[in-house]
Formats: structure tokens, C-alpha cells, sequence
């Protein structure tokens, strides 16, 4: 971060070696000028207005604002200002500090496209953390379980599952998940509504930048109907077989 002070009329009085570093004006070349004297007037007359922001508000403010480094760089930056008072409470000057945010703003901005990208997912997905809380709910989750974003982020995943499937989970989902990286199974699920159904879940470790296992994610889809039509199809082969087994006539089958 760079720290600066000035006096009531603008002029530089302190400015740390960050500032150099960044804007490649010297402590030599600042103090006792204007910033007008030192930067352009695009750049002098925004930090005036701000300036005068503070005095006028005699507190603190605090603005991003994307600026050009000595190097030809353009960097997004957090800058706080504030009046500075002398023993007797007077306004003698102001306070900034500023901080270089852009690396971070780039991670928000990838971060805000893949929430937007999960999100357009029609299916189901849904991450927690390590302590098995909801972190993550796309527009998927929503219309498969009933609950919004709102009311679901920050609630225990168990949330979503009968209660007496709370060992099968432990057991056979987030132990196996952790073991091997990843993993799919057929598990009970339950609505908002309270209403049962058969999902197939497909989880996955979550992993940060740094490869670093932070939670797992995974995508869920209803098979209730699959399921009902591959128990009818069961039962019909069950009732073919008896019939056939029990019947006093011969049967043959020919394609």
C-alpha cells in the first residue's frame, strides 16, 4: 500500500516509497507541489474532487478508481481518504492510503462469470465447504429441490436428504468423494415441500487455485421416472417368468 499527506491547500507534505514505486514521482519531485503540478489533469482533477469531498464531509471516504502506473500499466485501486486534525481539532491537511486491488478485482470478475456459467446450468449444482455447508446453489437447484439461494446458502447439505439418510451419506457419498477425488451414486433426496426422489448425485472435490481441497461440488438429476420405469420393467419380466413357469402349455419365443 502507499500512504500520502497533504496540507488544506493540496500540496504534498509525506508520500511513502510505494507511491514512487508505483506513479514514479520521487519525495524530492512531490513534496510542497499540487497534485496538478504532478499528474495529468484527468488524473488531478478527480483526486481535487475527492480531496474536497473529505473536507466537506470532515470523515473518512473510500473510492476505487483505475489508474495508470509510471510503467504505461492501468491498475484498479482502493483508496481511503481522510481529514487530518492538528492538538486543537482543526483540519490540517489529508490522510490516503491506497492499495493495489487489481489482481483481486480480476479473481471477482472470474469469479462472478463462473457463477454466471453455473448458473445456466439446467441441471443441478451445488458445493459446500468443509463443515458441509451450502456454498454455492445455481437457478438448477432451485426449480430440482424448491429452495432459493437466499434461504438455502449457508445451511447444512443434509439439509437436502432425509434425515435417516445422514450414515448413508456419510458413509457411502462424502467418505468414497474423499478418498478418491470424485464420485457417483443413487441416493434419496427430499424438496423443500418435504416430497422424496431418487437423484443421481455426481460429486466432486473442490479444489482453490492453490490445488488446495476446499469443498466438493456436485451435480445432481432426477431419476425418480428412470427408476419407476426400470421396477416396471422388472416386474413385468418377473410376471413373464412366472407365467411361463407355471403354465401347463408349452411357450416359445421366436424374434
Amino acid at each position: 500500500s502507499a500512504m500520502l499527506l497533504k496540507d488544506r491547500m493540496g500540496r504534498y507534505l509525506l508520500i511513502s516509497s510505494q507511491f514512487t514505486k508505483w506513479y514514479g514521482v520521487t519525495a524530492a519531485e512531490a513534496i510542497g507541489k499540487t497534485v496538478h503540478e504532478l499528474f495529468p489533469a484527468e488524473i488531478a482533477d478527480a483526486v481535487v474532487a475527492q480531496d474536497r469531498d473529505v473536507l466537506q464531509a470532515l470523515r473518512a471516504i473510500e473510492r476505487e478508481n483505475e489508474v495508470p502506473f509510471a510503467d504505461g500499466s492501468r491498475h484498479i485501486m482502493s483508496l481511503t481518504k481522510f481529514p487530518v486534525f492538528d492538538s486543537d481539532g482543526a483540519v490540517m491537511g489529508i490522510g490516503n492510503i491506497t492499495v493495489d486491488i487489481t489482481e483481486r478485482k480480476r479473481v471477482e470478475d472470474r469469479l462472478r462469470l463462473q457463477a454466471q456459467i453455473i448458473d445456466q446450468i439446467h441441471d443441478s449444482v451445488v458445493a459446500v465447504d468443509h463443515n458441509e455447508l451450502i456454498t454455492l446453489w445455481n437457478r438448477g437447484a432451485e426449480r430440482l429441490f424448491g429452495y432459493t439461494k437466499e434461504e438455502i446458502l449457508g445451511k447444512p447439505v443434509f439439509t437436502i436428504y432425509p434425515e435417516e439418510a445422514r450414515a448413508f451419506l456419510t458413509t457411502h457419498v462424502i467418505a468414497p468423494t474423499d478418498a478418491k477425488g470424485w464420485h457417483t451414486v443413487e441416493v434419496k433426496m427430499r424438496r423443500k415441500s418435504g416430497e422424496l426422489f431418487d437423484g443421481l448425485l455426481s460429486l466432486s472435490q473442490l479444489r482453490d487455485a492453490e490445488d488446495a481441497v476446499i469443498g466438493r461440488i456436485g451435480y445432481t438429476i432426477d431419476i425418480t421416472a428412470r427408476r419407476r420405469a426400470e421396477e416396471a420393467v422388472r416386474e413385468s419380466e418377473a410376471r413373464f417368468r412366472a407365467l411361463a413357469e407355471n403354465s401347463p402349455e408349452a411357450i416359445f419365443l421366436k424374434d
